[in-house]
């Protein structure tokens, strides 16, 4: 095989923004979204 080393970079809350219910939540949906590109630019270098 390969042997590839795999990482998954999972943002979380994805639908805060188009859900109502979830409104409170927005902030953290952010955050977690700016982590994961952050993630992603660093593991996809």
């Amino acid at each position: 095989m390969l042997a590839l080393d795999v990482d998954f970079i999972v943002p979380e809350l994805t639908l805060a923004r188009t859900t109502p219910a979830m409104a409170d939540l927005v902030e953290l949906s952010d955050a977690s979204h700016a982590k994961a590109k952050a993630l992603a630019a660093r593991f996809g270098a």
